[in-house]
């Protein structure tokens, strides 16, 4: 029997990877929920590919890792598919704790979904390796390793789902130290139902490579440059979807003053910090007979020049002795200390007699 010892180093990488892999889970599967349609898919599937890059490169690092003392290279092809079952494991694992509620049931099935594609990431792994050794396994073990993944992938999709609208840190720190613990669990005890036997069987190095130092760097650099990546852009596309809601939230405000002010029997108009106007309700016009609206930016002054005739009961800005105006606003100060009223609100009250003004 061959004895193979562990790197530790290398170990403690894999579970770094581990780790970083379940945080970028928990932070996509809140962009994933929020999506709809077709940027859905597109998350969903962001998401997948760095998620499962990320518990690829785990098992490979952690493979890597246990050295034996014959050469080992490895069929390319498989290494490959292993691959693609991480990422399909993970793409069940976001679908389902993307939903707006998890049952018991939809828990279980993903679960099991879940922890058989990682099962079968391993293995297949495993069985990517040429070298001159037969492997024996232990199936009490590998059942073991089976439901460690199943057990693990449960504990991660409620985690997953509890926290993926989570606002602070800390917690999902926290859960993400927890699942990238568990994850590599399985792994390891995977490793430990293998035995390696010496044998002269020859093997074909047909489509193998051998894992290099480089080798380990490039696959470790690789997978946290996209799993930074997704992180990234999960936090841009959040920003972005912040500051739409606000801007939705601004135009519905905006159209509701505008309701209210049409509503209303007196003379409403907001102005610019420099005193221009930039909307007047309909009242505005009935009581000063405009023909047009005003210009944006020009002030009453410009509307109505001091002194021009009144025209009409409830004229602004030539003020005549028997009209009394009341004008409302926030105080704005300029640069030199002086200050005006804007927005407001300006209404024009019924003719009064000389004897009340």
């Amino acid at each position: 029997m061959l004895h193979g010892n562990y790197d530790y180093h290398l170990v403690a990488l894999s579970v770094a990877l581990a780790m970083f892999a379940a945080y970028t889970a928990l932070d996509l599967v809140g962009r994933v929920t929020a999506a709809r349609r077709w940027s859905r898919f597109v998350w969903l599937a962001g998401g997948a590919v760095s998620m499962g890059l990320g518990i690829w490169a785990m098992h490979y690092i952690g493979m890597l890792a246990f050295t034996l003392p014959v050469p080992v290279l490895y069929h390319y092809p498989t290494v490959i598919l292993s691959l693609l079952a991480a990422v399909a494991a993970s793409a069940v694992a976001l679908f389902t704790v993307s939903r707006e509620r998890m049952s018991v049931a939809q828990e279980i099935a993903g679960s099991l979904v879940m922890g058989g594609g990682i099962a079968a990431m391993h293995y297949i792994g495993m069985d990517a390796m040429r070298l001159s050794a037969m492997m024996n396994y232990n199936w009490d073990r590998v059942g073991l390793s089976a439901v460690l993944a199943v057990v693990t992938s449960l504990v991660a999709l409620i985690l997953t789902f509890r926290v993926r609208q989570e606002k602070k840190a800390t917690r999902k720190l926290l859960s993400a130290l927890l699942m990238g613990s568990a994850i590599p669990l399985m792994h390891y005890t995977g490793m430990w139902a293998v035995k390696f036997y010496a044998c002269d069987t020859p093997f074909s190095p047909r489509y193998t490579v051998r894992i290099s130092s480089l080798g380990i760097v490039v696959i470790s650099v690789t997978s946290f440059l996209v799993m930074l990546l997704a992180i990234s852009t999960s936090f841009l596309d959040r920003i972005l979807g912040t500051q739409k809601a606000l801007a939705h939230a601004a135009r519905d405000g905006e159209s509701r003053f505008r309701i209210l002010a049409e509503a209303i029997p007196q003379i409403v108009w907001t102005a610019i910090p420099g005193g221009g106007i930039d909307y007047s309700n309909h009242r505005f016009y009935e009581l000063t007979r405009v023909q047009r609206r005003p210009d944006f930016g020009m002030g009453l002054a410009r509307c109505y020049p001091s002194g021009r005739p009144a025209r009409g009961r409830g004229e602004l800005g030539a003020s005549p002795p028997n009209r009394r105006g009341v004008r409302h606003g926030v105080p704005l100060a300029d640069r030199r200390g002086r200050f005006s009223l804007a927005p407001g609100a300006r209404h024009a009250h019924e003719r009064l007699g000389r004897d009340h003004c």
